[in-house]
């Protein structure tokens, strides 16, 4: 397995890849079983597979260094088991400079879901990815469902910029308690993590709701979801929102298997995790109705 730590290295890499067909799974490192279902899926395609760890820039002490470090090391030797044949690691400020003018956004869907700074994470993640897109080339895509406005993003950017690429879109895989694994996830304890999963118990039981009655109202279902949630007071909903599909955009009433509900919170810990730099952990899940 090649590692590459600059992007001229990728990309030279990548122009003796001519004949081959790139499976590319992005991922900030950290590697978990999530991870290894999409690699697993490019691997058994028969794709030359290679995957970008993106890495903080603000890892300054000695503690984080070592701990990043650490996990680099590990997630060389789970990658190169499961097949892969590059890994791509580098910084954001690697690949955005500080004079980046053009960069890309959904001005829709920002303007849809303008709360708690999360049109400039859309607008951060198009750039992102529409560089790393154009730097490895890939022709197949693997992006998990457990964050869906992130799987959906990616199909609307590839279909928008007419991306020669196809977008796999892979289940999530969840913990036995029902949380999708994340790296973000991996920071809470095996306690925090039983108490965190109320919220897919709440997920579980709109979908249940929409299972029986076919076509619901949004109020009905965020009733539903809200009085389960609400039990646990170290959640704190950042949104909750119950959207299409095809479009992301949110609606007043859903038929089933054409909605998706969307979540985002965050999880207060006893205690501050350095990897999270506070107490308070930010999650996101999603359910398909």
């Amino acid at each position: 397995m090649k590692i590459f730590k600059t992007v001229d290295g990728i990309i030279k890499y990548r122009d003796t890849l001519e004949n081959s067909c790139i499976g590319y799974i992005a991922t900030s490192g950290y590697i978990h079983d999530g991870h290894k279902m999409l690699i697993k899926a490019s691997v058994r395609a028969k794709k030359t597979t290679v995957v970008s760890i993106l890495v903080r820039d603000n890892d300054n002490s000695r503690e984080e260094l070592d701990a990043r470090n650490q996990s680099l090391v590990h997630d060389f030797d789970v990658l190169n088991e499961l097949g892969v044949k590059a890994v791509f690691v580098l910084t954001q400020s690697e690949l955005h400079s500080s004079f980046d003018s053009i960069v890309v956004d959904s001005a829709m869907l920002s303007s849809f879901y303008s709360i708690k700074g999360l049109p400039k994470l859309i607008s951060s993640f198009l750039t992102t990815h529409n560089k790393l897109f154009h730097i490895i080339r890939p022709h197949d895509v693997y992006v998990g469902k457990n964050n869906y406005p992130l799987y959906f993003l990616t199909m609307e950017m590839i279909n928008s910029f007419f991306l020669p690429i196809h977008v796999h879109g892979i289940a999530t895989v969840r913990s036995p308690v029902g949380l999708p694994l994340s790296t973000y996830n991996s920071y809470l304890s095996e306690e925090e993590r039983e108490r965190a999963s109320i919220v897919y118990k709440g997920l579980n039981a709109a979908k249940g709701l929409i299972e029986k009655k076919k076509t619901i109202s949004k109020k009905e279902l965020l009733q539903v979801f809200k009085s389960i949630v609400a039990a646990e007071k170290k959640i704190n909903l950042e949104y909750i929102e119950i959207a299409s599909r095809s479009t992301l955009v949110p609606v007043e009433q859903i038929e089933k298997g054409k909605g998706v509900i969307l979540t985002a919170f965050s999880f207060e810990k006893t205690k501050k995790n350095f990897f999270s730099k506070s107490s308070a952990i930010n999650l996101s899940d999603s359910i398909e109705l």
